[in-house]
């Protein structure tokens, strides 16, 4: 490796960064992959992820793998085009990752990108984008929460869509709510009176 390449100041942002979220002092020459990381500086590949491994090792990745807990750093372009020394920090977004990525994807729209698209300004377009992020947020919540009691995912059913609105707190989730509360008395009904049925049949 030249000192020309040792010196590149768009490695040595990325692993400061990395190592700074991290905890870790990560350099190149402690590294024994860096394909990825030359692929994300040289390439129009958008993405690198370092992550921490089980023995306390570094991973770089030019894909996200998913599943574990261990923490990770993900850099992003925002344009798919080579790195310079001009443009490394202005088209590069980085973020933080340690859990499932469906789980931190749901955090981050929940906490970051829903909250600013609420407090922009509300011209037609941020309403209709609000509109459209909520939902995401409302299948996300339903994904990762039947994703931990059963193993799967999703709005599959009336119960499902039920719970998700009621876990909602805006003007239109009221009406949603309002419009689903007979049902789901009905369908508290029905699954009385089929215990009932047993009872008696039983």
């Amino acid at each position: 490796m030249s000192r020309e390449d040792e010196r590149d100041v768009r490695r040595i942002y990325l692993l400061r960064v990395a190592s700074h979220i991290l905890g870790l002092n990560i350099v190149e020459e402690k590294l024994r992959h860096l394909q990825p990381i030359d692929a994300f500086c040289d390439t129009n590949v958008t993405l690198l992820t370092i992550a921490l491994t089980e023995k306390r090792g570094i991973e770089l990745s030019n894909a996200m793998k998913s599943g574990g807990n261990l923490p990770r750093v993900v850099f992003y372009k925002t344009r798919p085009m080579v790195l310079t020394t001009d443009n490394y920090k202005s088209i590069v977004n980085v973020m933080s990752m340690i859990g499932p990525s469906n789980e931190v994807f749901l955090k981050s729209v929940q906490n970051v990108f829903s909250k600013d698209i609420s407090e922009s300004l509300q011209t037609t377009t941020n309403k209709h984008l609000l509109s459209l992020v909520s939902e995401l947020e409302e299948n996300l919540l339903a994904i990762v929460d039947v994703g931990k009691e059963k193993g799967g995912g999703g709005v599959v059913s009336l119960l499902d869509e039920i719970r998700v609105w009621k876990s909602r707190t805006d003007n239109a989730a009221q009406q949603y709510r309002d419009a689903f509360e007979p049902i789901q008395l009905i369908i508290d009904t029905i699954d009385v009176s089929s215990v009932c049925c047993l009872k008696i049949y039983s």
